[in-house]
């Protein structure tokens, strides 16, 4: 979902009504992580189907080409709020601002941003990740759906029909 699109704010826009209760406790509110803002926000509940699951829409992580997992997608339709007031969007858990997008919990989150940079790119080195990863297609880590090397996740690295061809003959 878009940036302004009702499905992305489950939270109300911080009219004056929300902001009229400053020392709120209450669990159907937070309060905007931002510092130059503090709003109190309702917090509303994801619309469900009449089966009672969450009406989730397939997304993609922004940046990279991977699809969210069913977990992640959850966790954004049930956490994530939008600041009316200053636009901040933020996780109604731990208040990571902005979200979290594409991972399945608070603590995957704060998992992957103590992991290492390089020193080059800044991209995170994550488990598996090898030099192709990040040279072919932006990313790393072993959880793509493909090798490195195979475009479209046929097998076939240079399309020549031949399956996992990618093995380099020796030179000379």
């Amino acid at each position: 979902a878009s940036k302004g699109t009702a499905s992305k704010g489950t939270a109300s826009k911080g009219t004056a009504s929300n902001r009229a209760h400053p020392g709120t406790s209450s669990s159907s509110f937070a309060r905007c992580p931002n510092p130059a803002c503090g709003v109190a926000i309702e917090k509303v509940p994801p619309r469900r189907n009449p089966d009672g699951d969450l009406e989730l829409v397939a997304a993609r992580i922004p940046g990279t080409a991977r699809w969210m997992s069913r977990e992640a997608l959850e966790h954004r339709a049930a956490k994530l709020f939008r600041c009316g007031a200053c636009g901040t969007d933020f996780c109604g858990d731990c208040d990571a601002m902005p979200y979290h997008v594409g991972f399945a919990s608070c603590a995957a989150a704060a998992a992957a941003a103590r992991a290492p940079r390089c020193r080059y790119c800044r991209e995170r080195i994550t488990p598996g990740a090898s030099a192709l990863d990040f040279y072919y297609f932006g990313g790393g880590g072993g959880d793509e759906e493909s090798a490195p090397g195979d475009l479209d996740g046929d097998g076939d690295l240079d399309g020549d029909g031949r399956g996992n061809d990618a093995v380099l003959a020796p030179a000379g």
